[in-house]
């Protein structure tokens, strides 16, 4: 082995079985972090909802959205959560530079 660099000599098919390994693997990886729940924090929610912060803090108060503290004061939200919230567009009238019916 020379500079890190390595010659190695391989059929066809080894060659394959290796590369649809190292897709799996990744597709697996990829997937398990799709399951994880993600959290984001009060500036985030209200970036994704086009609103204040004090805006997302009144939905959580009103149960439109689940606070979950990490520790004890950090509060952050559930990205999923947030996203449906936004999609179904129950905060509608709080949201900014909309134009109201």
């Amino acid at each position: 082995m020379e500079n890190g660099k390595m010659l190695v000599t391989m059929t066809e098919k080894d060659l394959k079985t290796i590369v649809l390994q190292c897709v799996e693997q990744a597709l697996q990886q990829t997937q398990s972090k799709e399951n994880e729940t993600q959290y984001i924090n009060k500036m985030q929610a209200a970036s994704i909802l086009a609103v204040s912060r004090s805006t997302v803090e009144n939905l959580a108060r009103a149960g439109s959205i689940k606070r979950h503290y990490i520790g004890k004061k950090a509060v952050r939200y559930e990205r999923k959560e947030v996203l449906e919230l936004a999609q179904n567009g129950v905060y509608y009238k709080y949201q900014r530079n909309t134009v109201k019916k």
